[in-house]
């Protein structure tokens, strides 16, 4: 998982799944990103969200420089997300607590609709 954050709205940033990563014929490393969404950018999804950390899955999918990938972040379950704060289940990372989110559900590409059915996502 990774987190670009932006000037201007340091609360909210850019989270996404690497895919894939490979060097292009300019010796520059890019990286394929399957992008998660925050409720408030979605359309009818910041209702009936518990706690700031939720996300958004979306089919939404591009290309970036490497370098504009830092730090990193973890996306958990929402189930994986209850017990570790509650201390229930051992932290097997070096990730910082303002750094993990859970998943809440599905949003359509580009922003859509959002379906909150976390339990049965894979990702």
């Amino acid at each position: 998982m990774c987190s670009i954050p932006v000037d201007g709205r340091p609360h909210l940033p850019y989270i996404g799944r690497i895919e894939s990563m490979w060097e292009s014929w300019g010796s520059i490393m890019v990286v394929r990103v399957k992008w998660f969404y925050h409720p408030e950018e979605t359309k009818g999804c910041a209702a009936n969200i518990e706690g700031k950390m939720a996300l958004y899955q979306s089919s939404h999918v591009d290309e970036n420089d490497i370098q504009t990938i830092s730090p990193i972040c973890e996306v958990l379950s929402r189930e994986e997300y209850k017990l570790s704060a509650m201390g229930k289940i051992p932290k097997n990372s070096v990730i910082d607590n303002e750094d993990i989110y859970y998943l809440a559900g599905t949003t359509t590409q580009q922003r859509g609709v959002c379906q909150h059915s976390s339990e049965d996502i894979k990702f």
